[in-house]
């Protein structure tokens, strides 16, 4: 490739005005797309010059020699060779696929040691920063020249800036560690349920994942759901036994995964509608309130005895406090405000019906 020098080029002297007359002859470009032919007087200075209306330049892609041209011939395996090597057609991949197939099966652990250790050690970093803050403090007040502290603009002690912004920052980052790890171990658990849901799936597939990092599962205190969900203790009673979630009624099909391989699908993993089962225990909740609060006067109508009648009362206000106790997940003082609430409308009718008497 050759250059042209400077001085091949004719430049009007400094300080001359353009007029529209002037000329400038320029040697012809290399490989320009506004070649001049060679001896050509470029355009006035006062006119723009003419520019093609259509450059093409070709694109040219990558030459990405580690990716292949063209997809290479792939036979998919068939069950006995995911069986035989799941860590190769499953593994991480495929326990990602199932993992976000349900909301019951994404659990994780959430490290309360080490984010304990990680916030001590962010204290400790800014506790030495606040003593040595304190020293030059004292350090100024005990020196006897006049110094002001009483400014952030004017102080002479550079210092103190630095390590005020210094401890900005890390404030900053231990406050949001503090409220990110809180809002953590404010989650609930793992449940029974969700933890050996991926259990089953390991032993299933005959552990896809290596040993060392598939054994996170066996941290049970540590582990907690990535949508964890607030289940009564009639739920969670419920959801042990496998023949009551496994029922036709609440049987769903999988979402399917058309861009994922067919393999991936598990074949012992049984889905289960979560709104389907919350409806019947809602139900089931609903007729017991309701026989809670028709049969007890029924019975009181029938009988005229004083003493009978509290015994009928006492007895179904302990069995509606506990039922609340089993059916909702409300605190102990407000389960305690409902039964009063229920005991109140037992006693208002106790005293409308004086029963009948011969009953």
């Amino acid at each position: 490739m050759t250059s042209t020098t400077p001085s091949s080029i004719q430049w009007p002297p400094l300080g001359t005005p353009s007029t529209p007359g002037t000329q400038i002859v320029l040697p012809p470009a290399q490989n320009s797309p506004l070649d001049v032919p060679q001896g050509q007087a470029l355009p006035p200075l006062h006119q723009k010059p003419a520019v093609p209306s259509k450059i093409v330049t070709q694109y040219q892609p990558p030459n990405h020699q580690c990716l292949p041209t063209s997809a290479p011939q792939f036979t998919p395996p068939s069950q006995a060779e995911v069986e035989k090597k799941p860590w190769k057609y499953l593994g991480y991949p495929g326990f990602a696929v199932w993992s976000a197939s349900s909301k019951d099966a994404l659990v994780l652990r959430r490290f309360n040691g080490a984010h304990a250790r990680v916030l001590y050690y962010m204290q400790d970093q800014i506790v030495r920063r606040e003593e040595e803050l304190a020293r030059i403090d004292q350090h100024c007040v005990a020196r006897q020249d006049n110094i002001d502290n009483g400014t952030f603009r004017y102080d002479q002690e550079t210092r103190r800036s630095e390590i005020l912004d210094d401890l900005r920052v890390r404030l900053k980052e231990y406050n949001e560690f503090i409220l990110t790890h809180r809002k953590l171990r404010s989650d609930p658990r793992a449940s029974d349920h969700e933890v050996k849901n991926v259990k089953n799936w390991f032993f299933n597939n005959n552990y896809p994942i290596h040993p060392d990092e598939g054994r996170f599962i066996n941290t049970d205190d540590d582990l907690v759901a990535l949508v964890p969900k607030i289940r009564t203790p009639l739920r969670r009673f419920l959801d042990m036994f496998d023949c009551f979630r496994l029922l036709s009624l609440f049987r769903i099909r999988p979402r399917q995964w058309h861009h994922y391989p067919a393999w991936y699908e598990s074949r012992s993993t049984k889905y289960h509608s979560d709104s389907r089962t919350d409806s019947v225990v809602t139900f089931l909740i609903m007729s017991v309130g309701l026989g809670m609060l028709i049969g007890p006067l029924w019975l009181l109508r029938h009988f005229v005895d004083e003493c009978t009648r509290l015994q009928i009362i006492s007895s179904c206000l302990v069995i509606f406090s506990g039922l609340l106790s089993i059916v909702t997940v409300a605190r102990p003082f407000e389960t305690l405000a409902a039964t009063a609430a229920y005991a109140a409308v037992l006693m208002v009718f106790m005293q409308l019906t004086p029963g009948v008497k011969g009953a």
